[in-house]
């Protein structure tokens, strides 16, 4: 079964709306087991059951929460001229009017959602998140607006 936008984005805008009823998740955490209250699948003895919708919805959810968006960390930006641009080669070092120890911004979708401080993580690069934007607004920062 495949989803057209409209779908998607009413349920991207529902878990929007869960996620500020119920807080903050931590996404790095693995997602939760069903609330009691959902009906486990029905086995081959059983009679098929309804879903109730908040059932259907969830599962619909859960699908959702699998999708991979492009998340971004931009140290810094500017701008050049096509000339200045043409003119770079290897070695050219460009100046950006950034401290380097400045918080550095986070996006998805070239929408900013947060803010971190650069971390070494072994030979590797990370960012210490300092400061996040609300659920909601980091659903509307992928195009899903209420």
């Amino acid at each position: 079964m495949s989803l057209e936008q409209a779908d998607i984005d009413a349920l991207l805008g529902a878990a929007a709306a869960d996620a500020a009823g119920a807080g903050i998740v931590d996404t790095a955490a693995p997602p939760p087991s069903p609330a009691p209250d959902v009906p486990t699948p029905p086995t081959p003895t059983d009679k098929p059951k309804e879903q109730p919708p908040e059932a259907a919805e969830l599962d619909e959810l859960s699908r959702l929460l699998d999708i991979f968006v492009p998340l971004a960390v931009t140290l810094a930006d500017r701008e050049m001229t096509v000339k200045e641009v043409l003119e770079i080669a290897v070695g050219t070092i460009i100046e950006f009017e950034r401290l380097f120890d400045a918080e550095l911004m986070l996006s998805v979708a070239d929408e900013p959602i947060g803010y971190g401080q650069a971390v070494k993580i072994g030979e590797n690069f990370g960012l210490r998140v300092t400061h996040i934007m609300s659920p909601e607004d980091r659903v509307a920062a992928m195009g899903v607006e209420d």
